[in-house]
């Protein structure tokens, strides 16, 4: 996973993350909704979320998807372990 800042400018309520490093580098870009989606049967769970590019442009789609994803799932653990999950709606 590459390293990443969080940006201290609020876009709609959102804070942007600048990639600093890798394939991604200089891509700045913005989750929106974010969602768990639980399969019982699987017993797991997966990770849905919608973002927005700022800055750059992947040539790798899936390969960037994959990377915020990531990025996305640490940002969710380091919340959690200082228990700062904020929960802002839903079903």
């Amino acid at each position: 996973m590459p390293n990443y800042e969080v940006i201290d400018k609020s876009i709609n309520g959102f804070s942007p993350i600048k990639i600093i490093d890798g394939e991604f580098k200089d891509i700045e870009f913005c989750y929106g909704s974010v969602a768990i989606e639980e399969d019982q049967e699987k017993d797991c769970a997966t990770l849905k979320f919608d973002y927005t590019i700022l800055t750059g442009e992947p040539k790798n789609v899936d390969g960037f998807q994959e990377t915020i994803g990531d990025i996305l799932k640490n940002i969710l653990e380091e919340q959690l372990t200082k228990n700062e999950v904020v929960y802002a709606g839903g079903v």
